[in-house]
């Protein structure tokens, strides 16, 4: 259980990195699903570590995860806020 948490919780990492650079190269349109797709990684890892009481750290790989993913739903927040006050 413990390789397949660690392994879940690298690659929700990965896709939330990828998630944040998604916003500048190809769009937002694929940087949202992406982000979605991290922040189920991430909830899913912090479920599981906390259920079976995996891991003593502080700051978790699934903390990160969501953290990363949240950039593009951010960055669609404050455009959106840009937008709201400059008009």
């Amino acid at each position: 259980m413990k390789k397949q948490l660690n392994i879940v919780g690298k690659a929700g990492v990965a896709i939330g990195i990828l998630s944040g650079i998604f916003i500048m190269y190809p769009g937002i349109q694929i940087a949202l699903p992406f982000s979605i797709l991290g922040m189920l990684t991430g909830s899913y890892y912090v479920y599981q570590d906390t259920t079976h009481q995996i891991s003593e750290e502080k700051l978790s790989l699934g903390m990160i995860t969501i953290l990363l993913s949240s950039i593009p739903v951010l960055f669609v927040l404050g455009i959106i806020l840009y937008k709201s006050f400059i008009q």
